[in-house]
């Protein structure tokens, strides 16, 4: 009863007649019990073989994993649940009951239920390298995966992949003789990745369910099923190149890698009367190429009594969806920056954001004005409905360019470590205030921009942010809520962590049986140092910052 869902439910679900008052919902607490388990089950038979001779040196792996999952869980809710004796009291879901608050008729919620999965996995694999003279390395692995998700036939349940790659020791080399390098090793690959998506299977799948209106047992389609599904597959290219400086004050690699994917998951539309009763869909709609850098970089800056080592992680990223067979609404790609399903648009990132054009404010009623047809207009009807070529793109929704910067230093038993990390490139949507007139919700205390908007003639200098408006228009709403004035750069640097430590000596330890001792403190997500938006926004939290951790700790080996 001190719980608000549960005093709301008793008032909304109470009768008046002639100043009687019924709790179809009964008056006492509400108990929901969840309950889940997972049971996994692997077979690994794996021979492996490895010999040298001479300048040669071969190892090779062959293999085969079997592996079953299976979840299981319910939930269960009681009303009228007395703590101290454990009792509920039964109530009526078949009955339509007018609600308190505003008379639409409603089903006290129900909300048993009993769930089971099982999933089946099994992978043939087989890897081999071979060296020639401490120089000269071939690789190759082949591998064929099948799962019960996908492939109504037997023969479209696997997919094989595979990659060979090379690599040329060149220090190993007599013509190498660079002091300042002396080790330097040059790589490359190519193969094939494989992928699944839990979320979709080759035959229907559904729930049971109650009919509301009826009051009778019902099924309910969760998956209309894809006989046509196919695994992800993603071709990649690995160039790359390690290196190790004199006295191994310097080390590090630096990698430059392509990927095409092909079958690609994502969300497309189907026809509203195949009766599923959706008409969004999730199949092997997309196809996606990209490339990117990956820099990673080792330095020992003092190596005396007092140590300090850096390593810095650099990386860039570009992808590009080739092709979408089942391309979205402009509104989909709009909502693609808010979080919700991807449908991407070719010729543009995976992830993107976009938006309606917004062109400030009404200076005499504070209303958002947007571009229809190139001119200024408040008829949010229409541009709601904007052709995609009205719209902004603004760019990624995820970092081209992300990296990390940690710092170690290290007194004897002593040792001090911190880590700054960087995202560029890419942008977010700002929240905004929650639709006013939605349940359980009001202007006043959902969002701070509320209490920054317009409010009279002038302040359209000022803010970007509406005046209230009475009575709600939701046009009006959600054009702001698309438009691209919540659109905020998302660059930012971040002190992520600090690691404090101190080790004892081993030779005291040793005298009384312990191998190590070591006192530690860790805090975690310390905040942000530098943000490009200006609104003092946690671009990976959105209004709500990540949640700082410290912890103690002692370590102990025997």
């Amino acid at each position: 009863m001190e719980r608000y869902l549960t005093r709301d439910l008793i008032n909304r679900f109470t009768s008046v007649d002639n100043n009687v008052f019924t709790n179809n919902v009964p008056v006492g607490g509400i108990l929901d019990q969840q309950q889940n388990s997972i049971l996994s089950n692997t077979l690994r038979p794996e021979l492996n073989y490895s010999n040298t001779w001479g300048k040669h040196e071969l190892y090779s792996i062959l293999g085969l994993e079997v592996r079953e999952v299976n979840g299981e869980g319910y939930t269960s809710r009681f009303y009228g649940y007395d703590d101290e004796t454990a009792v509920s009291l039964r109530v009526n879901y078949d009955v339509r009951y007018p609600q308190f608050h505003n008379g639409s008729m409603m089903n006290i919620p129900f909300m048993d239920d009993v769930s089971g999965t099982t999933n089946r996995f099994i992978s043939r694999f087989a890897n081999f390298a071979y060296t020639y003279d401490k120089r000269f390395t071939l690789s190759a692995s082949a591998r064929k995966d099948a799962s019960n998700l996908f492939g109504v036939r037997a023969n479209q349940k696997g997919v094989p992949l595979w990659s060979i790659g090379g690599a040329w020791n060149i220090s190993n080399e007599k013509f190498y003789s660079n002091e300042l390098f002396p080790f330097l090793k040059a790589r490359v690959t190519y193969g094939f990745n494989g992928n699944i998506d839990n979320s979709v299977t080759a035959f229907p799948t559904a729930r049971a369910d109650r009919n509301s209106y009826l009051s009778i047992p019902a099924v309910v389609i969760t998956n209309p099923g894809n006989p046509d599904l196919r695994w992800e597959k993603v071709g990649v290219l690995n160039v790359g190149l390690d290196f190790t400086s004199r006295n191994r004050l310097v080390s590090g690699s630096i990698e430059y890698y392509s990927k095409k994917g092909k079958d690609i998951f994502a969300w497309g539309y189907t026809s509203a009367m195949a009766g599923f009763g959706t008409s969004i869909v999730k199949g092997n709609y997309a196809e996606i190429k990209g490339q990117g850098v990956d820099l990673n970089l080792n330095v020992k800056i003092l190596q005396r009594e007092l140590k300090w080592d850096v390593n810095a992680l650099f990386n860039f990223v570009d992808d590009i969806v080739s092709k979408n067979i089942r391309e979205g609404a402009t509104t989909e790609l709009i909502n693609l920056g808010m979080r919700t399903r991807n449908f991407p648009k070719s010729g543009y990132p995976l992830y993107s954001v976009y938006s309606y054009q917004f062109a400030g404010l009404d200076n005499q009623t504070g209303d958002p004005l947007g571009i229809l047809d190139g001119a200024v207009s408040k008829d949010y009807s229409q541009l709601n409905r904007a052709s995609f070529d009205d719209l902004v793109f603004h760019g990624r929704a995820t970092p081209s360019h992300f990296g990390s910067l940690r710092n170690t230093f290290s007194w004897r038993g002593a040792s001090l470590s911190f880590n700054l990390i960087y995202k560029l490139g890419y942008f977010i949507r700002r929240e905004y205030v929650t639709n006013p007139f939605s349940q359980k919700s009001t202007w006043s205390n959902t969002h701070s921009d509320f209490s920054n908007r317009w409010k009279n003639p002038g302040d359209e200098e000022i803010t970007n942010i509406p005046s209230f408006s009475y009575p709600y228009n939701s046009n009006r709403y959600l054009f702001y809520l698309r438009s691209s004035a919540l659109v905020e750069s998302a660059d930012h640097i971040r002190f992520q962590d600090i690691n404090l430590s101190y080790r004892f000596n081993n030779t005291i330890l040793k005298r009384i049986n312990i191998s190590g001792f070591e006192l530690y403190s860790y805090i975690n997500n310390i905040g942000i140092i530098w943000r490009k938006n200006d609104k003092n926004l946690d671009p990976d939290a959105g209004d709500i910052p990540p949640i700082r951790t410290v912890a103690f700790g002692v370590r102990v080996a025997l």
